[in-house]
């Protein structure tokens, strides 16, 4: 019997050599021959009554049941017509998030992976997770990684989520451009059947970050964008002293909007001077401004509220001479209810509202930002003027 027992642990411990250090059919091949060796040697001891002895020898012995290592050996020799983990930018799936959670199910086999192609949008950070609901699960210690599109490491998690499932985030803001994220196990014990789940939140840029760059000109040009919910789009542009610009969502020229719009503008210290909500119709926006100085400025196009969708920007530059301002933005009615002349003005202007609407507050402010002076305004009346001569 001990002799029966010792040709058992000989051929069992050849046959249980690690498989992922085999790395030619060949080998594998010998693998199954030790295997189908081995069972002939148990069915034999099995007709003996012998094999109860040598089954709680082994399992004494912490050796993997070699039915199921059998199987193991199996599985592995039928991917070898396929790679059990591919190498980026190669990859298995394509997937695309939403703003709501999806789920993708698949597996790997041990020292296997799965891997994912991604498009991204800029103004999103992207979530994969195996655990932590929304329909994650796994069976298995996960790894996921995510690879940029030249396949190098941006973020990584092991035990992000309830026992050894993984979370892992990506923060587009870089622009437009593929990810790939990768679904592997831990070790090459971890491995197994998982549900990724997968979705996209809306982020918006804060100055100085920024999605585009501009270059404003005498005559109209128009760049056209999108954000999601509480999202938005941030132009960065150079601007000159001593010229008018202006920028709109809607009022003509190319530019419009299918949401109710909020323009902002930032000076090169990303400091809030001036923005827009309803200056022209249907809730788009118009905003324009004097540049004092030479530098850098940031235009924000985002949504009032939860408002989104898409838009076209439509932007350009006047010279400050008041004959080419007279037909720009002198006197302009923003959406028939907002009446701003003269403009522009040393001296005073008037606003003037429709019957039903009043003022209740003017504020001043400088390029910087600075609040030069407020005017509260308790009259109920619809047409007010401003001296501002004594704070320019």
């Amino acid at each position: 019997m001990k002799t029966n027992f010792e040709s058992v642990q000989i051929i069992y411990n050849i046959r249980n050599i690690n498989l992922k250090k085999s790395k030619t059919m060949k080998t594998k091949i010998l693998l199954m021959a030790f295997s189908l060796i081995y069972f002939i040697f148990i069915n034999n001891l099995n007709a003996q009554n012998e094999i109860p002895i040598i089954e709680e020898s082994l399992r004494d012995a912490e050796i993997i049941d070699p039915i199921e290592d059998t199987i193991a050996i199996s599985e592995q020799m039928e991917t070898d017509d396929r790679v059990i983990c591919k190498t980026c930018p190669e990859y298995n799936f394509s997937i695309s998030p939403t703003a709501s959670w999806k789920t993708h199910s698949s597996s790997i086999v041990s020292n296997g992976c799965k891997i994912y192609k991604i498009s991204v949008t800029p103004g999103r950070i992207y979530i994969f997770k195996t655990g932590c609901g929304n329909g994650a699960t796994a069976s298995f210690d996960t790894y996921l990684k995510i690879l940029s599109s030249n396949c190098y490491l941006l973020a990584e998690n092991d035990d992000g989520c309830e026992e050894g499932r993984s979370y892992v985030e990506y923060n587009s803001a870089s622009g437009y451009g593929t990810i790939y994220l990768v679904v592997s196990g831990w070790n090459s014990y971890s491995y197994g059947s998982f549900k990724l789940a997968y979705r996209y939140e809306t982020v918006c840029s804060t100055c100085p970050d920024y999605n585009y760059t501009i270059s404003p000109t005498t005559y109209w040009k128009t760049a056209s964008g999108g954000h999601d919910e509480y999202g938005c789009q941030v132009y960065k542009m150079y601007l000159n002293a001593g010229k008018f610009y202006t920028f709109k969502t809607g009022c003509g020229n190319g530019a419009t909007a299918t949401y109710n719009t909020y323009i902002k503008v930032y000076n090169n210290g990303c400091q809030y001077f001036c923005g827009n909500d309803n200056g022209c119709e249907s809730n788009r926006s118009l905003v324009n401004f004097y540049m004092g100085y030479t530098g850098y400025v940031y235009v924000k196009v985002m949504g009032v509220g939860a408002s989104h969708g898409s838009y076209t920007l439509a932007y350009k530059y006047s010279y400050s001479d008041r004959s080419e301002l007279q037909t720009d933005i002198e006197n302009y009615t923003l959406d028939n209810s907002i009446n701003l002349y003269p403009n522009p003005t040393k001296n005073a202007f008037t606003i003037e509202l429709n019957d039903n609407q009043s003022i209740s507050a003017v504020q001043l402010l400088d390029l910087t930002g600075r609040v030069v002076h407020d005017w509260n305004i308790e009259s109920n009346n619809n047409v007010q003027t401003f001296n501002i001569s004594g704070y320019l």
